[in-house]
């Protein structure tokens, strides 16, 4: 369903460069929806790169008993070692189906396109959110 982008004046002129061809952005503000018809007034446009920084705080990596294997936490060790994280990021594979929240004690890594290429390449990019 199309949405229709009011701009008042301030915050057009606040974001005129943004919207462009093959650029994509988040826009945020306040819906109204008529019938078929959807109007929203424009708070805030963001470079997609920058709704990810301001949105998205880390990973949950999500690994499966019957798909771990030695070789994607090998690479995830030298990974963080690369990233000079060390220590704050484990994980439990119980083949029993329960879930373990293993904390980061504070080793947030940060996310970025590369991080984020690196952990679905590695885990597959259903397993990374």
């Amino acid at each position: 369903m199309p949405v229709e982008c009011i701009f008042w004046r301030d915050k057009y002129k606040e974001n005129a460069e943004l919207p462009r061809p093959d650029t994509v952005v988040v826009m945020m503000g306040k819906c109204e929806i008529n019938g078929d018809t959807v109007k929203m007034v424009v708070d805030e446009v963001l470079l997609l790169e920058q709704a990810e920084k301001k949105f998205s705080s880390g990973y949950v990596i999500r690994i499966r008993p019957d798909a771990a294997n030695d070789e994607q936490l090998a690479k995830l060790k030298d990974w963080m070692q690369h990233l000079g994280r060390r220590g704050g990021l484990s994980f439990v594979v119980d083949a029993s189906g329960r879930k373990a929240t293993i904390p980061l004690d504070d080793e947030v890594i940060k996310t970025s396109k590369e991080n984020t290429a690196f952990l679905c390449s590695t885990f597959g990019e259903f397993n990374v959110s």
